[in-house]
């Protein structure tokens, strides 16, 4: 009992009542250890093996929008994803998926699509082509197949996006006019830095925090877990989060687990890779987890963990 009395002591904790379920696509239940004692999780934490991103097509003059952004990662053979903000990626290999809006009149009028990409300092363009000829029969919208978008080991910078459209006179166009260009920040495989916050209450920086570059968060789960009920084999929905903000800008929330395909119940940690702008000077980062209504922070006695960022 004093371990679990010096871990309360350490961590905020707050609890508010809540009669919607939150919005996370994960998770179900946890494995736990040492019953009726301090807990920690039987989960290992891995790094995402690729990006995969979903775009969806307009259906007037906007531009096409990115959907979703997932993290997928492979443990033991079986392959688990987070969902994570949107317009970022990490090399060096992104799979794209390019959707029809619902009801959009493209979806059937349209005898080709591709995708064409180039990094924001190049003038080439690339081309992957995304359907050509083959329609549902049921719907009569033309087939869309995903693409891989091959970054390379070392690149990172912006991306930008477009998507071309032919339809039966053979006439093209690009997807929500020739002003609706995407652009997607690709992050480099391997991160410059990592901030590593341990079982034993440790913040651990390895590199420096650099402006316009990239950081890994390795967040020991146990932080969280040793202060939630003792019994909580029943189905509840989970979500823990790792909240990041640079100087007064928004803040983002960065998954610290990952859910399996198939079997959302299973989980694993993940390690997410974080992009810092360009222009930052200082970030500010805490976590939260949601379990059965309760609500837990780690957040440093309530002021949050500070960084410097440093400029080039």
């Amino acid at each position: 009992m004093k371990l679990l009395d010096s871990v309360i002591n350490r961590l905020q904790i707050k609890t508010q009542w809540s009669k919607r379920r939150p919005l996370c696509f994960v998770i179900a239940q946890f494995l736990f250890v040492f019953s009726g004692q301090a807990r920690s999780l039987d989960v290992v934490s891995v790094r995402p093996d690729y990006y995969s991103i979903e775009v969806q097509s307009t259906r007037s003059a906007d531009k096409p929008r990115i959907v979703s952004t997932w993290a997928h990662a492979t443990f033991a053979g079986e392959r688990y994803r987070a969902l994570m903000p949107t317009e970022m990626v990490r090399g060096p290999m992104t799979k794209l998926d390019f959707h029809w809006s619902p009801g959009s009149a493209l979806a059937g009028g349209s005898e080709k699509v591709e995708l064409e990409w180039r990094w924001l300092d190049s003038m080439q363009w690339q081309t992957r082509l995304l359907g050509e000829g083959f329609r549902d029969p049921a719907s009569g919208h033309l087939i869309l197949s995903p693409t891989n978008l091959n970054w390379g080991e070392e690149r990172s910078g912006k991306v930008q996006m477009r998507f071309m459209i032919r339809d039966g006179l053979g006439k093209t166009a690009q997807d929500g006019g020739p002003n609706s260009t995407l652009n997607l920040q690709v992050v480099r495989r391997d991160a410059l830095a990592a901030l590593r916050f341990s079982e034993e209450w440790r913040t651990l920086q390895q590199g420096e925090l650099l402006a316009g570059e990239s950081f890994e968060i390795d967040y020991s789960l146990a932080r969280i877990a040793q202060q939630m009920s003792a019994d909580i084999s029943e189905d509840s929905p989970w979500c823990l989060y790792a909240k990041v903000q640079f100087d007064d800008g928004p803040v983002q929330n960065y998954p610290l687990l990952a859910a399996h395909r198939e079997y959302p119940e299973k989980v694993i940690g993940i390690v997410p890779t974080v992009q810092i702008p360009t222009n930052a000077r200082r970030m500010t980062l805490w976590f939260f987890a949601f379990h059965d209504s309760n609500s837990y922070f780690d957040s440093n006695f309530g002021q949050n963990y500070q960084f410097i960022i440093k400029q080039r």
